[in-house]
Order: structure tokens, then C-alpha cells, then sequence
């Protein structure tokens, strides 16, 4: 402590001015000068005499005092009669004198002030964590199935009730969305504290198994998505929900279904299409409230009799599977609307299938089948029948006579040789599939398919086109490419809507009617009309 201490204050202070003011413009040096305050102001202590055991204890005051902050030290030091006395010593720290207790030109180490924190400035206490021990049963369950779900990102900080995929009501909690949660397993008790519950979906997860209790405590479950997981079995105790109406089990890895099954009789909907079905219980048949049944894209190979008495189904999905043959009590499904059989290996169908009164759609397609059978034209509200891609010779009379709804047939891929005049009674028709068969014309009663709008018969052994296509007054467009033709009909210029004829690898034509000339022309779509 003593004269090297209060030299290094003036230098610092005149350090500090020259620092903060070097490089700027007169005015600008005179305006930060002001603003940042006169060093003699800072270290106004100075211009008092020097009483050096002032400044000692003053120091060590400093030091003891130094939490009460740096305004304090400094007022401690501007204290004492030694304040005149600095004057004179910074006068000769200017002129290079020597200092007190050192040597010339030493610096000594600086004693650096730091202002203490004050209560105010501290930061403030964290609170406690919350506390979820008095949450009620449903919102105990919702954070329970939050923490076993972590791809649900549902909010921790936001009210459970209102989390996305969550439908309440005063009751509780009747509806439920876990589905992409990464779920490996549905934790356990949940279901209990949610008795409310009708609706829950925990498909597309990773659930291997599901707990024997985890579905028997939620017996108002009326609608159960399981979908999507790598279930391998599926638990006795889900035949306890009496109560449900949808169950979707698809895209799992199921080899059966559970016989009690059959237990759920309020059941309208079940989806088990693409999962690794064999075969069906005969307890199937037990399922009398069922309207819709899919299990499609499984290895079945084979149905009961017992799904005969399914007398409510109206939609019935099989395509897709190993079928060779279908159990003729399959006729008696009198509500049956919808039913999709392609993609197997049927070779025959039923032949009172025509008792299937109420069919708006049969798909047939990709299978061995070489025949129809004639009760087919019994289906008087069938509008769309796909038999594609078979291997069908001949199409009976009977079939094409009652098909007076149809709009859309598609018989290509097949082996026919000839298309019967009752073609002629399909007058709803408006797409008719011919294609790629071994038809060597075509009947002049097409025309009277008046609703015929696209006509495909590329692909046959035609030479000609029938004139009476001309009558069919929606025609628009007519595929008859790679066909041997020799000539064309002149009347079918003059069909009215007629806008396009593609005749692409066919043999020239001669130039003998005005379609003819056309095409001669090398017109490949044609305008007509």
C-alpha cells in the first residue's frame, strides 16, 4: 500500500479516458468524455493528501468490505486528509519519479473490485415439481399410456383431457388415439381406470402380445383397433367384450383366429385381411350381427359351411388367398352386396350363386375359372362383374340376359371365341372389356348397349367392326388395335359421339368409305361425327 497504489489510480484514469475517446473527432471525444464522467470525478480521492496509514487500512478495509460493493471501497479510499497530497504525487508519477515502497516503473499487481450480488439480483428459487398424485383415475391412465408411448409426443404441461386423439365427456374419457406411439405393450390397469371408454385405437405400434387383463376390464369398448402391430395371438379375454361392434386385427401375424371369437355377438365389423390366416372357425358363423368381413390377402384355403349364416353380412372380402373352392352354403348370404373373390384359385363357382340376389359387385378376376355359371344372370342389380384373366371359352346366354344393370364387364384376358347376341340386353352398359381374347367378330346386337360410352376389343381376330355400333349414341372411344381388319363400317362415321378410334397394328386399310380413307391417311385417333 502507499504511493505505487495511487499513481497506478491516476494511470489507470487517464489510461481510461485516452482509450475511450482515442481516433474520434474533437466533439465526439468532448461528448464521451462527458458521458462517461471525469476521471478526477472516479478517482476524486486523489487531490486529498496522501496518509499512507489511512490508505493502508482503508485497503484493508476494502478487501474485508468487499461484498458491500465497489461504490463503498471507493468512498472508504476518497476519505482522509491525504486527499490535497495526491495531486502532488501524480504530478511526479508524470515527470517519471520514483514511487514509494518500488522501483521505477513497476506495476504493481492491480487490485480489482467486484461488486457483491445482492438478494434482489440472485436468481429465483425453481419450483417444485408438480405433483400428480391427485389426478383423477382417466388422467392417472392418459399419462400412464403418455410415459409407455413416447411417439404420441402428447404435451406434459397441457391438460390430458384435451391432448390430440382424446374425446371426453362429464363421464370420463370415450374415446382414445394411441395409434404410431411406439407402444411395445399396453401398460398394465389402464383400461380399468377408464370405464367410460368406447373407442380405442393402438394401431401401427409395436405390440407383441397384449396382457390377459388388459382388455377384460374395459367392457365398454364398443370399437377396438388393433392394427398394424406384430400381434402373434390375440387373448381369450377379448371375447369379454360383449359390448364391441368394430374390430380391426389387420396387418399382424396372426395364423387363426381364437374360436370364442364367436362370443362377440354384437360385432358388425371385422377387418383381418393381410395378416397369415389359414383357415376360419366354424364359430364364424356365430357372427350374425356382421355386416362387413375382410380378410383379404391371407393364406385361406378353404371356408366353413358355418359362414353361410352370416345371413346380415353385405360386404365380404376373400381376394387374394388360396381358395380352390367355395362351400355352397355361401349362396345363402341374402344381404350380401359386395363380394371380391379375384386373386385365388377357384375353378368353378357355385352354381345357384344367382340366389345372391342383392349383389352390386362380383369380382371374379385372376382365377382358373373356365366357365360361368348360367344363374350369374339371375344378379339383376349387379353393376360391375370382373372375370378378367381367367380361362373362360364361352360367356352363356343366361349370364349377359339378366345383366340389364350392369355398367362396367370386363372379360379380357380370357379365351373367347364368341360373345353372345344378349349382349344386346345390357343396356346400362357403359364399359365393356373385350380385350386380348380370340374373338374373330362381334355380334351386331352391341348396339344395343345404348349407354356403351368405351368399347376395348383390341387384341382379338376381328376383320370387321359392326355396323350397329353406329346406334350406340354415347360412344366416344373404340380400342380395336392389333386386330387383322380388313374394313371398316361406313355407318360408323356417322356415330354421334364417336371421337376416337384406335387402330394401332392393325393391316392397311382400303380407302373405301370415309373412315377408311381416314385411316389410310395414317390417322391412328380419329375424329368422327
Amino acid at each position: 500500500m502507499g504511493a505505487p497504489l495511487v499513481r497506478r489510480r491516476a494511470r489507470e484514469g487517464r489510461e481510461w479516458r485516452h482509450a475511450r475517446t482515442a481516433g474520434r473527432p474533437a466533439t465526439q471525444r468532448a461528448a464521451a468524455t462527458a458521458a462517461m464522467g471525469d476521471p478526477a470525478d472516479r478517482f476524486a480521492y486523489l487531490d486529498t493528501p496522501v496518509d499512507y496509514a489511512a490508505i493502508a487500512a482503508a485497503a484493508v478495509a476494502a478487501q474485508a468490505a468487499a461484498a458491500a460493493g465497489a461504490g463503498a471501497v471507493r468512498r472508504q479510499l476518497g476519505e482522509g486528509a491525504g486527499a490535497e497530497r495526491h495531486r502532488d504525487i501524480v504530478a511526479r508519477d508524470r515527470q517519471g519519479g520514483g514511487g514509494v515502497g518500488g522501483a521505477r516503473g513497476r506495476r504493481p499487481r492491480p487490485l480489482i473490485f467486484r461488486q457483491a450480488s445482492t438478494p434482489s439480483a440472485q436468481a429465483a428459487p425453481l419450483p417444485p415439481p408438480t405433483s400428480h398424485d391427485d389426478d383423477p383415475p382417466d388422467v392417472a391412465a392418459l399419462r400412464t399410456l403418455a410415459a409407455a408411448a413416447p411417439g404420441l409426443a402428447w404435451p406434459p404441461s397441457a391438460d390430458p383431457l384435451t391432448w390430440p386423439g382424446v374425446m371426453a365427456t362429464p363421464a370420463g374419457v370415450t374415446s382414445l388415439d394411441a395409434s404410431g406411439g411406439g407402444m411395445t405393450a399396453v401398460p398394465a390397469g389402464v383400461l380399468a381406470r377408464l370405464p367410460a371408454l368406447a373407442a380405442l385405437d393402438v394401431a401401427t405400434n409395436a405390440l407383441r402380445d397384449l396382457p390377459s387383463d388388459a382388455l377384460a376390464l374395459a367392457p365398454s369398448l364398443t370399437d377396438l383397433r388393433l392394427s398394424n402391430n406384430a400381434l402373434a395371438i390375440l387373448p381369450e379375454t377379448l371375447t369379454s367384450l360383449t359390448a364391441l361392434r368394430a374390430l380391426a386385427v389387420n396387418l399382424n401375424r396372426l395364423p387363426a383366429l381364437p374360436p370364442s371369437i364367436g362370443l362377440l355377438t354384437n360385432l358388425a365389423s371385422l377387418d383381418a385381411s393381410e395378416c397369415a390366416l389359414t383357415s376360419l372357425p366354424d364359430a364364424i358363423g356365430a357372427l350374425t350381427a356382421l355386416t362387413r368381413l375382410d380378410l383379404h390377402t391371407n393364406r385361406i384355403k378353404s371356408l366353413p359351411a358355418a359362414i353361410g349364416a352370416l345371413a346380415a353380412l353385405e360386404r365380404l372380402s376373400l381376394h387374394s388367398n388360396e381358395l380352390e373352392a367355395l362351400p355352397e352354403e355361401i349362396v345363402n348370404l341374402s344381404s350380401l352386396q359386395w363380394l371380391s373373390l379375384n386373386s385365388n384359385k377357384l375353378a368353378r363357382l357355385p352354381a345357384p350363386v344367382g340366389r345372391l340376389r342383392a349383389l352390386t359387385r362380383l369380382s371374379l378376376h385372376i382365377n382358373a375359372l373356365e366357365s360361368l355359371p348360367p344363374s350369374l344372370g339371375a344378379l339383376t342389380n349387379l353393376e360391375a362383374l370382373s372375370a378378367f384373366t381367367n380361362r373362360l371359352t364361352a360367356i352363356p346366354d343366361e349370364v349377359l340376359a339378366g345383366l340389364s344393370a350392369c355398367v362396367r364387364l370386363s372379360l379380357w384376358g380370357n379365351r373367347l371365341q364368341t360373345l353372345p347376341a344378349s349382349i344386346g340386353a345390357c343396356t346400362s352398359l357403359q364399359e365393356l372389356w373385350l380385350n386380348d381374347n380370340a374373338l374373330a367378330e362381334l355380334p351386331a346386337e352391341l348396339g344395343g348397349c345404348a349407354a356403351l360410352v368405351r368399347l376395348w376389343a383390341n387384341g382379338n381376330a376381328l376383320t370387321t367392326l359392326p355396323a350397329g355400333l353406329a346406334a350406340c349414341a354415347h360412344l366416344q372411344e373404340v380400342h380395336a388395335g392389333d386386330n387383322p381388319l380388313a374394313s371398316l363400317p361406313d355407318a360408323l362415321a356417322g356415330a354421334p359421339s364417336l371421337r376416337r378410334l384406335y387402330l394401332g397394328a392393325n393391316a392397311p386399310l382400303a380407302a373405301g368409305t370415309r373412315l377408311e380413307a381416314a385411316v389410310a391417311a395414317g390417322a391412328d385417333a380419329v375424329a368422327a361425327g
